[in-house]
């Protein structure tokens, strides 16, 4: 039975995003600078909001203060980002 080509490019997909992943977390733990490596890290955190608040169902909306933790996290990862990113990208 031959393989389905859809699911076979998805696989393959998920796999490129996967080793990817890999590397960055690799490259990561070798970058300097413990602050910005903490507020990446703890990027994970945010995860939930690309999903969880977005359909509708149980979860309902987030509290004032989880909102305000999450921007104050997202802002930390984004000047985090930022500051590896060569002057010339930068937003004017």
């Amino acid at each position: 039975m031959p393989h389905d080509p859809v699911r076979l490019a998805d696989a393959r997909a998920w796999l490129a995003k996967a080793h990817m992943d890999l590397r960055a977390a690799a490259h990561e733990l070798t970058a300097p600078g413990t602050t910005r490596r903490s507020a990446l890290i703890r990027a994970a955190e945010l995860t939930q909001y690309a999903w969880k608040f977005r359909y509708p169902g149980e979860p309902g909306e987030p509290s004032l203060e989880e909102a305000n933790v999450s921007i104050d996290l997202a802002r930390e990862v984004y000047v985090a980002v930022v500051a590896r990113l060569p002057p010339e990208s930068a937003l004017t």
